[in-house]
């Protein structure tokens, strides 16, 4: 995981999950210059319909390009109260109503799902207890989120342990599988 020339595009609900996927992505050796984040600005509760929304287009967007160009796609949307295979199951339905096919093997489109919201991740990579129907906290500042980037990079280079939450194993699966070179 070391230099990447890949451009990556970054689809999320709000600035929480933007800092964290930003600070992840370059921390993987992805240039700054070559990373657009999509998210909602300035609306409250509609991050999860503006994900579900913009991702048929950013899928046929990536499809369209990466035969000629080294390009990934990251799309995060929190489970909130769902299970998180529903929110799989949603932005498949979107493809599918957008006349898209699903998700190919092979493809570098990386779906993080974190149970009830990225704060879960973040708690859990910082060390503490959690569980994933609790609402944790916000950040007083979203920068204090590079110790979790940090730990989440050191499982992708050294492999995560096994009493992971369920959400944040998946989501190591799919960066591992699904990112880029």
């Amino acid at each position: 995981m070391g230099d990447r020339s890949a451009r990556m595009v970054v689809l999320c609900e709000y600035s929480q999950q933007h800092t964290f996927l930003y600070r992840l992505l370059t921390s993987l050796g992805f240039p700054r210059n070559r990373i657009r984040i999509e998210n909602v600005r300035n609306a409250r509760g509609a991050g999860d319909q503006f994900v579900r929304n913009r991702y048929p287009d950013e899928v046929a967007i990536y499809r369209r390009k990466s035969a000629r160009m080294n390009i990934g796609l990251v799309t995060a949307i929190d489970a909130d109260t769902e299970p998180v295979r529903r929110r799989y199951q949603e932005l498949n339905e979107a493809l599918e109503a957008n006349g898209q096919e699903n998700r190919q093997n092979g493809e570098e489109i990386c779906i993080l799902v974190p149970k009830r919201e990225i704060e879960t991740w973040i708690y859990a990579l910082f060390g503490d207890t959690v569980n994933e129907n609790t609402k944790y906290s916000k950040l007083e500042n979203e920068g204090a989120c590079q110790p979790a980037v940090e730990q989440l990079i050191d499982y992708l280079r050294h492999g995560w342990p096994n009493d992971l939450i369920p959400s944040l194993e998946r989501g190591c699966r799919e960066l591992e599988n699904r990112l880029p070179e």
